[in-house]
């Protein structure tokens, strides 16, 4: 099905224009004279567009990449030698080292390769006559025998153990060799007469999975593609390099028998679509849209669509390309809200590569329009109010959101398993449930970095990071559990752990706005002024100490910051009653909604309201329950004006207009969460 649906998106596409020749990246071109003599190597290397990571980087430096030409197709090669014809390594094509090799090779390897690429080269020419042909193969006899001087190390750029060469006839202006019609004439005959030949050494009639067209002969090997974390050389889609996967007799790729034509259809439209800068078959000179994404170190997402007509004037757009639907498959990393696109088919395949094969990680298949509604739960799933200021409407980028989930201290590639990132893709296209390991993830980050601020220098990033985190313990708990979290504080949620978790940021609030009232005096718990970006007045907040210990065990934490907290309503009501009373009348209802009675500083009476425990869904929604309130506590007044107006149901402790005349908001009208 894979191969079948690889090889209709290559015919779609033009990706095998000729079956015969294939796109290579050549680094170098050899520059042949009508009198055989050697004019000159110039490399084709120009500046690769540079990659959405490292724009963000100051004065990024583009990588230089060799050039693409339609070459002869010569297959992979295997533990044997095989030279290519017309193109090859140094080795090959010169019988020599590249300069500074780790591991060169030894004399009588290199001369029995470069005998092989001088045998192709001779029989062309002995057959063809052609020109162009016979002063290769003057040229290469001369640089054997030493007449003629070759030197690599004084070329432009290094050069590389994988870097290609290839040749041009200077009367041609630099166009290839294997474009001159009576060598390309002569290599079509020779791949029909290599596949006659096998078809008549082999009476197997055999079925191609892919096509389902029975073919003769045998089995050649999958063309290779390169993959993140496999062989420089590339790795095969199918292969069966080891005796330990045959089966009944069969031998390597024979347990999977797949034509020719369907294989190098199925590797083109491979290689096309893991490519960064993937080359235009009918233009090598232009490059097409990138439909990859990189998940992690070794594993790569590539993805298409089947195209289709659809209404203009209903949709904007002509057809269901590969740009609008990368636009759409994009929009999960960018951060941006899909467009709308028709109803075609799509398809997404997770890649990684290993030591000589390709490891298949996930095959997704659905409609564009599932594909976008589901793009579209994982948004609303995803929408948080946040405590770093900035536009709450905005999705986050998914790779921010695995940013999130790392350790601050470790690589994203090396701290977030690729099955994990995979899983998460998934089900985002999909729309099923999400990976639990992201809940666990979530709430264990974001409990050990809100009193850990030593970890990042920038104490925005952390707030952006536990935005992220609490989005996500948002998106489980919706999609899994369906606990219907919603965006912002949700003052008609009794769950024990959301109530918990806004017990918690009142308190912290309660505690800043005192010790704000009375900078000067020294607090209890260790509390002193403000230093190294805490808030104001405040050196170590509840929060940073007790977090973990309240959202795990409430029963053996929260009595006794009750009993606490009156010292701070105390102190905050000295210079700013009615501001008192409202964190008081918020305290008072939260409590009445777990069963807890405030009208005593008997620690034995407190702990007999709170849970033991709080289980990993209520841990995280303890998690939403602080974010939430804290985000609201936060708000200016125009915001609040909003929620109110969204909430005019909610207890009358949330909203202004109180029986005291004070309508002002609960922070400064201009103060911003950096500055608390």
């Amino acid at each position: 099905m894979i191969i079948q649906k690889l090889g209709d998106f290559a015919i779609r596409e033009s990706l095998v224009p000729d079956p015969d020749f294939e796109l290579k990246p050549i680094a170098w071109l050899v520059n042949i004279g009508q009198d055989g003599r050697l004019l000159n190597i110039e490399g084709t290397h120009y500046p690769a567009p540079v990659e959405s990571n490292d724009k963000k980087r100051a004065n990024p430096k583009p990588k230089l990449v060799p050039k693409s030409y339609s070459v002869p197709r010569c297959g992979g090669r295997s533990s044997n030698d095989k030279a290519f014809f017309f193109c090859d390594k140094a080795d090959y094509v010169f019988g020599v080292n590249i300069p500074g090799a780790k591991d060169p090779w030894p004399l009588e390897k290199l001369e029995s390769r470069r005998a092989l690429f001088l045998e192709q080269v001779r029989l062309c020419a002995e057959e063809t006559a052609d020109e162009a042909a016979l002063s290769l193969l003057k040229c290469l006899e001369n640089i054997a025998s030493g007449a003629e001087v070759l030197d690599l190390s004084s070329l432009p750029e290094k050069v590389k153990s994988n870097d290609l060469f290839a040749f041009a006839y200077y009367p041609d202006g630099g166009a290839l060799m294997t474009e001159r019609e009576k060598i390309k004439d002569y290599w079509k005959r020779v791949r029909t007469l290599d596949v006659d030949e096998k078809k008549a050494s082999s009476g197997v009639i055999r079925q191609c999975l892919a096509t389902g067209e029975e073919f003769s002969g045998d089995v050649a090997l999958f063309p290779l593609i390169k993959l993140p974390g496999g062989t420089t050389s590339g790795v095969g889609f199918v292969s069966f390099n080891s005796p330990a996967f045959w089966s009944y007799g069969w031998k390597r790729n024979e347990n999977a028998p797949i034509c020719r034509e369907a294989a190098e259809a199925a590797a083109a439209a491979l290689k096309r679509l893991t490519a960064s800068s993937p080359v235009d078959p009918s233009d090598p000179s232009k490059t097409l849209n990138r439909q990859n994404i990189k998940l992690s170190s070794d594993t790569i997402v590539c993805y298409w669509s089947s195209g289709g007509d659809i209404d203009n004037s209903l949709y904007g757009m002509l057809n269901a390309d590969p740009e609008k639907v990368g636009a759409l498959y994009k929009s999960i990393w960018q951060g941006r809200l899909p467009e709308r696109v028709d109803d075609g088919q799509f398809y997404a395949l997770t890649l990684s590569g290993a030591q000589g094969r390709a490891v298949l990680r996930g095959w997704f298949e659905s409609t564009i329009h599932d594909v976008q509604e589901n793009l579209c739960r994982y948004f609303d799933d995803t929408a948080m109010g946040r405590i770093a200021r900035g536009n709450d409407d905005v999705p986050y980028a998914l790779s921010f959101l695995f940013e999130s989930l790392a350790d601050p201290a470790q690589r994203r590639d090396e701290a977030v398993p690729r099955v994990l990132t995979g899983e998460m893709v998934d089900a985002i296209l999909g729309g099923v449930r999400y990976p639990e390991t992201v809940l666990q993830r979530a709430v264990e980050r974001y409990r050990s970095e809100i009193g850990s601020r030593s970890v990042d220098t920038d104490r925005r990033t952390t707030l952006r990071r536990n935005d992220a985190r609490a989005a996500l313990v948002k998106a489980v708990l919706n999609r899994n559990r369906k606990k219907e979290v919603k965006k912002l504080m949700d003052p008609d949620n009794t769950s024990q752990g959301y109530l918990l978790g806004r017990l918690m940021a009142v308190m912290e609030k309660l505690q800043v706005e005192a010790f704000r009232s009375d900078s000067n005096s020294a607090g209890d718990e260790g509390e002193t002024s403000g230093k190294g970006g805490k808030p104001d007045g405040v050196n170590s907040t509840i929060v940073d100490r007790f977090f973990g210990g309240a959202s795990a065990t409430p029963k053996a934490v929260f009595p006794r910051l009750l009993v606490n907290s009156k010292h701070h309503e105390r102190k905050l009501g000295e210079k700013h009653y009615g501001r008192m009373l409202r964190y008081s009348g918020y305290i008072d209802d939260i409590l009445s909604n777990i069963g807890v009675n405030r009208g005593t500083n008997e620690l034995q009476k407190y702990s007999d309201g709170f849970p033991s425990f709080l289980n990993l869904d209520e841990q995280g929604l303890f998690v939403i329950g602080y974010h939430h309130m804290r985000h609201w506590l936060w708000m200016n007044r125009e915001e609040r004006a909003k929620w109110e107006d969204e909430h005019r149901n909610a207890p009358c402790a949330y909203l202004s207009k109180r029986s005291d005349g004070d309508e002002s908001s609960d922070n400064f009208e201009d103060s911003t969460e950096e500055e608390h």
